[in-house]
């Protein structure tokens, strides 16, 4: 069934979330954030954020909440598989209300051991490009309306940005990090050299 939380209230808790995940380029804490946001406003127990291995086109876990991590540590789910590898495949939300006997299901034993009943997978994505997936899981059959999914599915856009900002930022830090170890390789060396023909000379 359909969250109880009327819209005016969801929206207000999409605007904040919004808001949260755009404060930070942090790109471990916008995970973080993004996983708590999202499960705050979509009301339910278990959500897991998964990004995109472009090269090995399978997504893997990176973050969740609700579950224990090493129930999920080393989820990969390949794409175009199960749910959250529908919508990376085709960059639409994917729902079942009742996955215990969908035969979309590739890991049964995951359904029983925690209880999992409905899902909802949505696209994280930078213009037509898919970044990850959010997948959102509660313990009773529930059915989502076409408002929550357009309320999450724009959160999940704005997400999907925040994310690609934070790791733009990160790479901007590690080169800057690099170039800062390359230019003290080169200070050291000229150092030595100094030192070298100063000794020559003496």
């Amino acid at each position: 069934m359909a969250s109880g939380r009327p819209v005016p209230t969801r929206i207000r808790a999409l605007l904040r979330a919004q808001r949260a995940v755009a404060s930070s380029l942090d790109l471990a804490g916008t995970l973080r954030t993004v996983v708590t946001e999202a499960a705050a406003i979509a009301d339910v127990p278990i959500v897991r954020l998964l990004l995109l291995d472009e090269r090995a086109q399978v997504l893997r876990f990176s973050v969740g909440m609700g579950l224990p991590d090493d129930a999920q540590r080393d989820l990969t789910i390949p794409v175009g598989t199960s749910f959250s590898g529908e919508a990376a495949r085709t960059g639409r939300a994917v729902a079942a209300t009742d996955v215990r006997s969908d035969p979309r299901v590739v890991c049964q034993a995951h359904v029983i051991d925690h209880g999992v009943i409905s899902h909802l997978s949505l696209p994280l994505k930078v213009q037509d490009a898919i970044v990850g997936v959010l997948a959102f899981n509660s313990t009773d059959a529930r059915e989502y309306t076409e408002t929550e999914i357009a309320l999450l599915s724009a959160f999940a856009e704005h997400a999907g940005i925040a994310i690609h900002n934070a790791r733009l930022h990160e790479e901007a830090l590690q080169a800057a990090s690099a170039r800062e170890g390359a230019l003290e390789d080169v200070r050291n060396h000229e150092a030595f050299v100094r030192s070298v023909l100063g000794s020559l000379a003496e």
